[in-house]
């Protein structure tokens, strides 16, 4: 696996936010464009943890990680335009790049 640094991979995601203090890496989930009642898990947050965790365990210097939702509502819960989880659900866990998401280095 190719390390990666911190500034390539942060800022890429739509869905995921990360900020890093002493190796301490704090992942929030956004429910962006999400309707105000209810903050169904879909398949872009899906697919964009499993870029990100791959991003993350290639940077050397993340000691640990703190997964957080943001907002006052979320619900792991799969909304129902989703008929099924991508390619990243049946175990891959060094995904092909995917829309938007070069991988970098």
């Amino acid at each position: 696996m190719k390390p990666i640094r911190f500034d390539d991979y942060a800022h890429r995601y739509d869905c995921v936010s990360m900020q890093r203090e002493d190796g301490i890496l704090q992942l929030t989930i956004h429910a962006r464009n999400a309707p105000d009642e209810a903050r169904l898990w879909s398949n872009a947050p899906h697919e964009e943890l499993s870029f990100a965790f791959y991003d993350i365990a290639r940077d050397r210097e993340n000691r640990c990680v703190i997964i957080t939702g943001a907002g006052d509502a979320f619900c792991a819960e799969m909304h129902p335009s989703v008929s099924g989880l991508s390619r990243f659900s049946e175990g891959n866990l060094t995904p092909a790049t995917g829309p938007g998401l070069a991988e970098s280095g």
